[in-house]
């Protein structure tokens, strides 16, 4: 159990709830919840595995596009579902009832408290009221961070080294300039390469993507692009049809590998992809990779599914992005149903006890480890771990250093080579 990261990530939830059930007002047809009390358990009973096997029926609806699972930070669940399936879900309740069925929690009265139903299409805003309240204590605590002063300081250095945050109208100048500008000559790629116990390594893929860096250097100096979230999500969904077009221009020249971008679930269902797609040509789609941030796919888990089953479906591989070793026990990645999967390495976690390595590797056994990539590694410690725990493809500055060694040491044995046979 990795006790450490689950505040954190699970209260990430609690956004997305508020933002889900304020969106769900223009499509209440049919639509039920179910909010159980799983906070009221015993603290035994509610531990991460626990929580796990307790949902995990109601994760197969999500897989079936018929409802949305919210675990909150208080280890409460919402589980947001089309009337259809409502028999489902009461058998689902059942079962996790009967699973925690010796807890004080279940006897007398509180069996029938333990979950609490709402008909969100006649009820809406008694639905939203509770939703509310349920996601508030987390997102307050994160808001109550805006007053600790060491996240104060924080703030001041990044805007001291970053710049001021960027504004609506500054994102209306940005892309203006972006219409015009040639993004050529900001386009990095990073490879993702094979990586053996004894560091012989070999490129697998690349990723192209924009350096934010000089991007904000050419068009807005002195200003944090990525200041604000929602300005910046809307910023990349622009950037990701201006990489659409580039790379998929006539005169674009051949890579020697497969290519991977990372695109929103929005632009992956947009004209702007059907045209890159048409512009690939047929058999194109073999050699593209598109990446999804974890974030933005459990934003919404139904536009994530389609926009996956479109790319498969042509050719496509599917990789997630964003995925924090930390939380892997908190994603269920495999049910995900996508071809690669990238975490992120966090070096705290050479401090963190056996069990949670153990669990990591649990995880990363159930999916496949070919398919996990360990990304954001800067060095031998990092590509040590990821070996300790079943993973052989990495990326990160660390790799790209690696590599450029490697070429060089290939590049003076062959000029050995040559001298020798000039003797």
């Amino acid at each position: 159990m990795i006790a450490t990261s689950r505040q954190g990530a699970v209260s990430g939830q609690n956004y997305l709830l508020l933002d889900y059930a304020r969106r769900l007002a223009e499509h209440l047809d049919g639509r039920q919840a179910v909010h159980i009390r799983l906070s009221r358990l015993k603290a035994g009973n509610r531990r991460e595995h626990h929580v796990t096997a307790a949902v995990s029926g109601l994760r197969s609806l999500v897989d079936s596009n018929d409802g949305q699972l919210f675990v909150l930070a208080s280890a409460d669940v919402v589980f947001v579902y089309r009337n259809a399936v409502h028999g489902r879900v009461l058998r689902e309740v059942e079962q996790i009832r009967f699973l925690f069925g010796d807890d004080p929690a279940l006897s007398g009265a509180g069996a029938e408290a333990f979950a609490r139903w709402f008909d969100v299409e006649s009820d809406y805003d008694g639905f939203l009221v509770a939703m509310r309240r349920l996601a508030m204590p987390a997102v307050a605590s994160a808001a109550s961070d805006d007053t600790d002063p060491a996240n104060t300081r924080a703030r001041l250095k990044r805007r001291q080294s970053q710049g001021d945050p960027l504004t609506p109208d500054q994102l209306a100048k940005v892309e203006a300039s972006l219409a015009r500008a040639d993004l050529s000559s900001l386009i990095r790629r990073q490879p993702v390469c094979r990586v053996s116990d004894r560091l012989d390594i070999e490129p697998v893929f690349e990723e192209a993507f924009v350096a934010i860096a000089g991007l904000r250097e050419t068009v807005l100096p002195g200003t944090d692009l990525a200041g604000d979230r929602c300005l910046f999500k809307h910023l990349t969904e622009t950037l990701d049809r201006r990489v659409l077009a580039l790379l998929s221009a006539p005169d674009q020249a051949r890579a020697s590998l497969d290519q991977a971008i990372n695109l929103n679930v929005a632009t992956v269902l947009s004209a702007d992809f059907v045209d890159f797609d048409g512009r690939l040509g047929f058999g194109g789609a073999n050699g593209v990779i598109i990446e999804i941030g974890l974030i933005d796919a459990l934003a919404d888990l139904s536009a994530f599914a389609l926009a996956r089953d479109r790319l498969q479906g042509k050719g496509y591989r599917v990789c997630l992005d964003g995925v924090k070793l930390s939380d892997a026990p908190l994603v269920e990645v495999a049910a995900m149903g996508v071809d690669l999967v990238k975490l992120r390495w966090e070096p705290a976690l050479l401090a963190a006890e056996e069990e949670v390595h153990a669990e990591i590797r649990s995880r990363i056994g159930r999916i496949d480890p070919e398919s996990v990539i360990l990304s954001q590694v800067d060095g031998r410690v990092g590509i040590d771990f990821g070996h300790g725990i079943g993973i052989g493809l990495f990326q990160g500055h660390g790799i790209d250093r690696l590599l450029a060694d490697d070429k060089r040491r290939r590049h003076l044995l062959r000029l050995k080579q040559v001298l020798r046979a000039d003797t």
